[in-house]
Order: C-alpha cells, then sequence, then structure tokens
C-alpha cells in the first residue's frame, strides 16, 4: 500500500496540471533521455510484468516495474547516504549488463541506480534497473531488461 502512494505521488509529482500545454523534453529529441525523460516512460509501462520480457536477468518475474521502480525510489530515500540517479547513452556491449540488442545504433541504454547506506557504510543497497530506450520513438524496448544489484 505504501508503494503504491508513493508511486503515485512520483507520477504526480512528474505529470503535467491539467490545462497546461506540456513543457517541451529537457532531452534533445537526437540526444539520450534525460532523468524526467526516462523517468516518465518507466511510468507509462508501470503495468508490465518484469518477466514478460524475454531477456530479464536479476529481476523478479512476478514483480511488475512501477512496484521494482518504486521499491527503488523507496528504498534510496532512506539511509544517512543515499542517492538516485539516471545515466542513457550509446550501447556498450563490453560494459552492458543487458542481453544485446539486435541492432545496438537504434537504442539507448539507460540505468536507474538507487543506492543508500548506513552511516558507517556498513550495509549499503545497491541495486539498478536498465533498460533499452528505442530512438525512433522514444518508447521503451520490452524485449530486454536486467535489474543488478547488491
Amino acid at each position: 500500500m505504501l508503494r503504491s502512494i508513493f508511486f503515485a505521488a512520483l507520477a504526480l509529482c512528474l505529470a503535467t496540471p491539467a490545462g497546461a500545454k506540456p513543457a517541451a523534453p529537457a532531452s534533445s529529441v537526437d540526444g539520450p533521455p534525460d532523468m524526467r525523460e526516462l523517468m516518465l516512460t518507466l511510468i507509462r509501462a508501470q503495468h508490465l510484468k518484469l518477466g514478460s520480457f524475454v531477456h530479464h536477468e536479476g529481476c523478479v518475474a512476478s514483480e511488475t516495474i512501477g512496484e521494482y521502480l518504486a521499491t527503488l525510489i523507496a528504498n534510496s530515500s532512506e539511509g544517512d547516504t543515499h542517492s538516485t540517479s539516471t545515466t542513457c547513452s550509446e550501447y556498450a556491449p563490453g560494459h552492458s549488463k543487458l542481453h544485446p540488442p539486435r541492432d545496438s545504433n537504434a537504442v539507448w541504454e539507460c540505468h536507474l541506480r538507487a543506492y543508500t547506506a548506513d552511516r558507517n557504510n556498513a550495509s549499503p543497497w545497491h541495486y539498478e534497473l536498465h533498460v533499452f530506450i528505442e530512438k525512433a520513438s522514444r518508447k521503451l524496448d520490452t524485449k530486454t531488461l536486467a535489474c543488478p544489484g547488491t
């Protein structure tokens, strides 16, 4: 229940008020998505089960993107040291945790990272969500994702 409330609050923070024109995306249409665009893309896909992706390394198959996203954000807002960050860039085969895309030039590889630790860094929590965003449509690639973490 708390996750649902938290996720709804996040969606409201990123949403455009009624009657207002949506702001132009901060991301360049030619460049990789920024944090806002990535989060909105993930929110639109919140209903998808992680296990519905052909490749879902490290993910709990029965969880939805929305549930996993809520877990990442909620857990990264606790503890003495905490952060949430995103990066999107060209696919880098030697460094990627994702199954290779059919056309590596057609996607951005995006990572959502969540980190929290106590004051002594004795019990760090670091999990991520890795996805591909299609460059042409700027939509989530629904074939591949990964959920690495420690």
